[in-house]
């Protein structure tokens, strides 16, 4: 269907973009596996990626690779590859949404096709911006890491305050 530039445009005008994406997160998982499969299959075309992304199925599709069964993160992932390729503008909302650490923990921990989309949907993203996005991330990491220390530290300060003023066991005689 997206070969011909006619079936294009007929697509885009139809509007056949909106049903699907209002599928990735009000149908059942069957419906979002099929949704998400034919929203990556249409991205596979420039005008219908601009579409895709206008119609706001980006952030859905990131739940959906965050959340979703195997079937839906794998057809997401294709879904955000595809729509993400060769478009410089998708591929900063992609990132701004929130992809990359799911797709990474995908393709470090999900095996066969599943593994695959992840990885393909990384490789079509702008790698200079999904090393700020995961630097940005580490860096939050440690600075909530540290804010946990600091409220441990004070939780733990007044009982240790107050095991220095007890005095220890005595020994009872026996006699």
């Amino acid at each position: 269907a997206v070969e011909s530039a006619a079936n294009r445009a007929a697509i885009v005008n139809a509007a056949a973009v909106d049903p699907l994406v209002a599928l990735v997160t009000k149908g059942s998982t069957g419906d979002r596996v099929q949704a998400a499969r034919e929203l990556a299959t249409l991205a596979l075309c420039d005008a219908i990626q601009e579409a895709i992304a206008d119609a706001g199925a980006i952030p859905l599709l990131v739940t959906l690779v965050t959340n979703g069964a195997a079937d839906e993160q794998k057809w997401a992932a294709r879904a955000l590859g595809n729509v993400g390729s060769l478009n410089e503008a998708n591929q900063e909302e992609i990132i701004a949404a929130g992809a990359v650490y799911p797709l990474v923990k995908l393709m470090r921990d999900a095996n066969g096709s599943l593994k695959d989309a992840a990885e393909e949907a990384l490789e079509n993203l702008d790698p200079v911006a999904i090393t700020s996005q995961l630097t940005w991330q580490l860096q939050a990491l440690k600075a909530e890491n540290a804010s946990l220390k600091r409220q441990l530290d004070r939780a733990i300060a007044p009982a240790q305050d107050s095991d220095g003023d007890k005095q220890p066991p005595q020994k009872r005689s026996r006699g």
